[in-house]
């Protein structure tokens, strides 16, 4: 028996994001990922909730590394 699964992450209002270079945070408790639709944004998921808990939207961006210089913390 094979088990699968899709998880779909929602944005903050609702939206589905497409998360693309993950990685683990606070002791792998949550994810901080990217959208690939929306680069200038990070994204942070509670792993042990299930669902998106912060977005930052990012001023300046490379897109070969991500590079916070300045982000503003979204409403959470």
């Amino acid at each position: 028996m094979e088990y699968q699964t899709t998880l779909m992450i929602k944005d903050l209002k609702g939206l589905n994001l497409t998360p693309s270079k993950m990685q683990l945070h606070q002791q792998d408790s949550s994810m901080i990922f990217q959208d690939k639709k929306d680069l200038k944004k990070l994204w942070r998921m509670d792993l042990e909730v299930g669902k998106v808990v912060d977005e930052w939207v990012c001023l300046q961006y490379n897109s070969k590394y991500v590079w916070v210089l300045t982000c503003l913390a979204g409403d959470s």
